[in-house]
């Protein structure tokens, strides 16, 4: 079979021009920029228990410009993947079609794997990773040489060298449906990074006949990193349009010197906290209070409509409600309108 190689040509930068190329006979995928690079990338989905990789597909089917195509019999099933520029970066989205008779359970579905011998990313030894990993601990920054295992994120990596002013992002844009990770390695023997790129279905069943859509990935060669972090935050507003606080969200941390628990009572610590930001730090009033499981009857997390009246108690003769909270602290001066 010849090879057909598609030239995508689109800016990602100020200087730097990023180069999609498709090889139609491996079935792979590379992302070529000025200073960094992916090369020979494969894609692969879980299903029926095992990963099928495209270059397994039975048949393939390139449209010549932005549409990869493969058929699997064993399971039945299709998979298409969609190639799009978006304002500089590449846009990698999927959809899975169940052609066969009997439900398909799916499991992880890569858009990005460059972790094989024939895979290669053009980054140095010192790059380093920052890792979004999807919770409120603190994004971690490690030197890819230095890994001994691969680090896992949940939502982005960004990538950069400092020495050659390379960058590479691998980041996902939906979060519709399925769970999605990425992964930044260091292959030792090779002296060279690894990454990958999934969601991952969890056993999902598409029955018969049925489809759906995978999340999709957005590839960042922009050699500027701190501004590629903002253009992916861009995408991913553009396409849920969030609702923003018109303030920035505020609280305080008093569990080192008060116990709102088993000595005093939750509304009370409450009501001073939010007296004395109002006296205190006049203009940053805030606007609502998180009490956390203190305002949960017996604590319980799973009665989220039953309250604690030991702890909160605003009017022994009336229901406690957060909207009554909420108002009777703003009758006592004690937060913002």
């Amino acid at each position: 079979m010849r090879t057909t190689t598609l030239l995508l040509l689109f800016t990602a930068g100020a200087s730097a021009a990023t180069q999609l190329h498709y090889d139609s006979t491996l079935r792979r995928y590379s992302v070529q920029g000025d200073t960094a690079g992916v090369e020979l990338a494969r894609m692969g989905l879980e299903a029926g228990g095992s990963i099928r990789w495209t270059g397994d597909a039975h048949a393939a089917r390139w449209n010549g410009q932005d549409e990869a195509r493969f058929e699997f019999a064993a399971p039945a099933f299709r998979w298409t993947v969609r190639f799009r520029d978006a304002a500089g970066a590449l846009l990698v989205s999927s959809s899975v079609d169940n052609t066969g008779a009997a439900p398909l359970k799916l499991g992880r579905c890569f858009l990005l794997d460059a972790t094989d011998s024939r895979a290669r990313i053009r980054m140095p030894a010192d790059t380093v990773a920052l890792t979004h990993t999807g919770n409120g601990y603190p994004a971690r920054v490690t030197r890819l040489s230095d890994l001994a295992q691969p680090l896992e994120g949940r939502i982005l990596a960004q990538w950069f060298s400092s020495t050659a002013r390379a960058a590479l992002q691998l980041g996902f844009v939906s979060f519709d449906r399925a769970e999605t990770s990425v992964s930044s390695a260091w292959d030792p023997a090779r002296r060279a990074p690894l990454a990958a790129a999934w969601s991952d279905f969890k056993g999902f069943t598409l029955a018969p006949h049925a489809s759906i859509d995978a999340e999709t990935l957005r590839i960042d060669l922009n050699p500027d990193p701190f501004a590629s972090l903002e253009h992916w935050a861009d995408a991913v507003h553009d396409r849920y349009q969030p609702r923003i606080w018109p303030t920035i969200p505020s609280g305080w941390l008093g569990w080192a010197w008060a116990d709102p628990l088993t000595v005093e009572r939750y509304e009370d610590v409450v009501l001073r906290n939010v007296r004395a930001i109002r006296r205190r730090l006049t203009g940053h009033d805030i606007g609502y209070v998180w009490v956390s499981l203190g305002n949960l009857q017996d604590r319980l997390p799973g009665n989220w409509l039953d309250w604690n009246r030991t702890l909160v108690e605003l009017s022994p003769s009336e229901p406690v409600t957060a909207a009554r909270i909420t108002e009777t602290m703003r009758r006592r001066g004690a937060l913002a309108r």
